[in-house]
């Protein structure tokens, strides 16, 4: 099952349990689903869903660009340092997928980390102004299928899904911080 390449040494046994399990299950529609982890997208609807849902309040641009740049040097970071390769680089089975042609840099994977960061924002900007499902489907259920779909379609192992939703979750929460509630803008206390 796997090959003898050097490089099959950084592979966990968890990781190859958990790519079998879900690598190729509904890969058309995860390749579809995994562009929303994509920069280029996430951002402009970061700024339509803060727009359109009147998430305005208590959270500056400059502070949100801020934290993306961390996110960006921690991930890439992360990226060039470990340079673990990538489910399409240690098993054949999995080349003719979607992501199976990517060989290098798995380790944290950067589309989930980024669908983390945007979506979790939007959904606790969401959850501070209504209290609502959406927002933990937003905030939460997006980015943990983003990163279903990288594995899906073979373009990461699964602790390269969790450390990139680990790092982007808590940059998102480490971004909204104290910004300001309804509450708390109201002057009002219990």
């Amino acid at each position: 099952m796997l090959s003898s390449s050097p490089s099959s040494a950084a592979v966990f046994p968890v990781d190859l349990t958990g790519l079998h399990l879900l690598a190729g299950k509904g890969d058309q529609f995860a390749y579809w689903l995994t562009h929303l982890g994509e920069p280029w997208l996430c951002l402009p609807l970061l700024f339509l869903g803060r727009r359109l849902l009147k998430l305005e309040a208590g959270l500056s641009w400059l502070r949100i660009g801020i934290f993306a740049l961390v996110l960006l040097v921690v991930v890439q970071g992360l990226k060039f340092g470990i340079d673990r390769p990538r489910p399409g680089a240690v098993l054949e089975e999995v080349a003719m997928l979607p992501g199976g042609d990517l060989k290098a840099r798995a380790m944290p994977s950067g589309h989930s980390a980024t669908g983390a960061f945007i979506f979790a924002i939007l959904g606790g900007l969401l959850w501070r102004q209504r209290r609502s499902f959406l927002a933990v489907a937003l905030g939460i259920g997006l980015p943990v299928t983003i990163g279903w779909s990288r594995i899906a379609i073979a373009a990461h192992w699964p602790s390269d899904v969790f450390f990139g939703l680990l790092i982007g979750f808590v940059l998102a929460m480490m971004t909204l911080g104290r910004a300001s509630s309804p509450t708390e803008s109201t002057g009002m206390s219990e």
